[in-house]
C-alpha cells in the first residue's frame, strides 16, 4: 500500500475496528470528522464499564474525547502536525490523543503507538507557538513534531487505553486542562508593561503614593504585555490613555515599642510603609507607621521627633488594638520617650519621642467598654472585630444588663417567683448580643452567696461571675440565640451540681421581665 492517502485511510479503519472489537472492556462509538479543519479524524464516545450497581442517575457518564489517526512506514514512528491544530487541541476542554500505526515491510500486523496530550506536550507546543512572536510567523506556517517511543506502545483495546489515560487525570478533566495549560511556562512575573507618569506638582507625589498618602497618580499613557516562558508578546495585550493609577503598597506588620520609666516597654501591633523611589540613605526617606489610632512618618536617620498622642473616637480599629492603645496611654510617662520599631528579625530602627496626652473625659466611656469586651471575646475574635470607638461605647451600651450582671459586682435579685425555690449554689444562664459583624454568645454561672426571704419576696445575692463558654457568629440574632442556648443545655447535661435558673436561662428574656416588673420563671436544674 504505496498511496498515503490509502494508508491514511486504511488507518483510520483499522482504528475504528480496534476501538469496536469484542474484546473491549469499554463500548466505543465513534464519529468519523467529515469536514477535517482542525486536524482531528474521529470524535469518540467510551460508555463507563458495564455491570455498575448504582443507580442510572449516578454512574459515571461517558468520556468524550478527540482522536487524530496517523500512519507511516518510516523507521522512526514520528509525525508532524500544524501547530496551529497542535493549540487547538491545548485550548479544546476535550481529552486529546494522537494515534500512529506503523508498518512495515516486513509484517502485516502493524505497530500502534498512542499519546496522550498532557502536560509534556502542552509545555511543548505552547513554548514553540510564543516563539513564533520573536520570528513574526503564523501558527499554521509552522509544523510540531511528536516522536514516540517503546512506552508509547498501545498493547491492549485503543478504547480501554483511552479510558486508562483519562481516567488517571481524576475528577473535572476540563478544568484540570484548562489550570495546566493557563499556568505552563509563566513565571512569578507574567506581565511587562511601561507607565508614563505625570503631570506632577512635585516629585513628593510619587512618594506620598508609596506611603498610602495619596490615593492616585496621573498618568499620560501605559501598555501591559504578557511575557510567558521568558518571551514578551509582540503587542501589548492592553493599553491606557490619560486617567490615573493607584499602585497598591501592603503595609508590613511590625511591633510598635515605647518604653517607660522603668524601662519597661509597651507593644503596639502597627503596619509599616517605606518608600521605593529612593534609597534608605536618601536624607529625604521616610518611613510611615500606623496604628488604630495614630499614624505617623519617621526619618530613620537618628533626629528626635514630636507626637502628639490623641485618640480620635471616630478611629477605626480591632478590640485588641484599642485595648493596646489605652494600655499605652497609661503606662507611658510625659516627656520624651524611647522608641523602637522591630521585626521577627531584628530592630528596623530606635529613636524618640515626646508625648503630650492630656486627660480626655470621653476616654472614661471607651476603656470601660474595650476593658469589658476583651475579657469577654476570645483573642481571636478580639483581632477580627473592627470598630470604632464610639461604636464600642454603643455595642457595651446595648449590652449594659449583661455587663451588669457579668461584672463580678453583687448582684441582688428579687421578686415573688411562681415556684419553691431550694437548695443551689450558683445561677446558670446564657445570653446574646450585637458586636458590630458578630453576635456574640455567652454561657456562664454566677456564684449564689446569699438567700433571705423579705414580706414575701425571695432575694437572691450573687457574685463571682464566670464565662463557662464563648462564641462568635456571624448569624442574625435568631441563629446565635439558637446555637447559644444549644450550648447551655450541652453545659446542664455535663454538670454534677444543682445551679438556679431564670427565664429558662435566657438573660435576655430575664431582662424583660424585670422591666415589665412581672414575675419570674424559676427553676432548678
Amino acid at each position: 500500500m504505496n498511496n498515503s492517502r490509502q494508508q491514511g485511510t486504511h488507518g483510520e479503519s483499522l482504528f475504528s475496528a480496534l476501538c469496536t472489537a469484542p474484546n473491549s472492556k469499554h463500548n466505543a462509538t465513534l464519529n468519523p470528522s467529515t469536514n477535517d479543519q482542525h486536524g482531528w479524524d474521529f470524535f469518540v464516545e467510551i460508555e463507563p464499564s458495564v455491570g455498575s450497581d448504582l443507580p442510572a442517575d449516578l454512574q459515571e457518564p461517558n468520556i468524550q474525547c478527540l482522536a487524530q489517526i496517523k500512519t507511516t512506514r518510516a523507521n522512526v514512528p514520528k509525525i508532524k502536525l500544524r501547530l496551529s491544530n497542535a493549540i487547538k487541541a491545548i485550548q479544546s476542554s476535550f481529552p486529546t490523543f494522537v494515534f500512529l500505526f506503523q508498518f512495515s515491510n516486513h509484517s502485516d500486523q502493524p505497530r500502534l503507538y498512542g499519546r496522550h496530550i498532557w502536560k509534556t506536550e502542552i509545555e511543548k507546543w505552547l513554548k514553540r507557538a510564543r516563539e513564533l512572536e520573536r520570528i513574526e510567523k503564523l501558527p499554521h506556517q509552522v509544523e510540531a513534531t511528536l516522536t514516540f517511543a517503546d512506552n508509547d506502545l498501545v498493547d491492549e483495546n485503543p478504547a480501554d487505553w483511552i479510558m486508562s489515560r483519562v481516567k488517571e487525570v481524576g475528577e473535572d478533566y476540563p478544568a484540570q486542562k484548562k489550570d495546566v495549560a493557563s499556568r505552563i511556562g509563566y513565571d512569578s512575573f507574567t506581565k511587562q508593561g511601561t507607565i508614563e507618569i505625570g503631570p506632577l506638582e512635585t516629585f513628593d507625589a510619587i512618594a506620598d503614593h508609596e506611603l498610602g498618602l495619596r490615593d492616585s497618580l496621573p498618568i499620560q499613557s501605559g501598555n501591559l504585555y504578557d511575557v510567558r516562558f521568558g518571551i514578551r508578546s509582540r503587542k501589548p495585550i492592553r493599553e491606557w490613555g490619560p486617567g490615573k493609577i493607584r499602585i497598591s503598597f501592603d503595609g508590613k506588620p511590625v511591633k510598635l515599642r515605647f518604653y517607660t520609666a522603668s524601662q519597661q516597654h509597651v507593644e503596639l501591633d502597627a503596619l509599616c510603609w517605606h518608600q521605593r523611589s529612593i534609597d534608605l540613605d536618601d536624607p529625604n526617606f521616610r518611613m510611615r507607621i500606623k496604628t488604630a489610632h495614630f499614624d505617623f512618618l519617621v526619618k530613620p536617620n537618628g533626629e528626635s521627633q514630636n507626637f502628639d498622642l490623641s485618640f480620635n473616637l471616630d478611629s477605626i480599629g480591632t478590640v485588641f488594638e484599642h485595648h493596646q492603645h489605652l494600655t499605652l496611654v497609661n503606662a507611658l510617662p510625659h516627656g520624651e520617650t524611647d522608641f523602637e520599631i522591630a521585626i521577627e528579625t531584628g530592630v528596623l530602627l530606635k529613636g524618640r519621642f515626646r508625648f503630650d496626652a492630656q486627660p480626655n473625659a470621653s476616654l472614661i466611656d471607651f476603656e470601660s467598654a474595650v476593658n469589658w469586651l476583651c475579657n469577654i471575646l476570645t483573642e481571636a475574635v478580639s483581632r477580627k472585630l473592627e470598630v470604632s470607638a464610639d461604636e464600642l461605647v454603643s455595642i457595651c451600651g446595648q449590652a449594659n444588663f449583661t455587663r451588669q450582671i457579668l461584672s463580678g459586682k453583687n448582684i441582688k435579685i428579687s421578686n415573688k417567683f411562681k415556684n419553691e425555690t431550694g437548695i443551689f449554689h450558683k445561677i446558670a444562664g446564657y445570653t446574646y448580643f450585637p458586636a458590630g459583624i458578630f453576635y456574640i454568645g455567652l454561657v456562664f454561672e454566677i456564684e449564689l452567696f446569699k438567700s433571705e426571704v423579705v414580706d414575701g419576696e425571695t432575694n437572691f445575692y450573687l457574685n463571682n461571675p464566670k464565662i463557662i463558654r464563648k462564641s462568635a457568629f456571624k448569624e442574625d440574632k435568631h441563629q446565635c440565640k439558637s446555637r447559644t442556648h444549644a450550648y447551655f443545655q450541652d453545659h446542664l447535661a455535663n454538670i454534677d451540681y444543682a445551679v438556679g435558673i431564670f427565664q429558662q436561662g435566657d438573660i435576655i428574656e430575664l431582662q424583660k421581665a424585670i422591666m415589665k416588673d412581672g414575675l419570674l420563671k424559676f427553676e432548678i436544674k
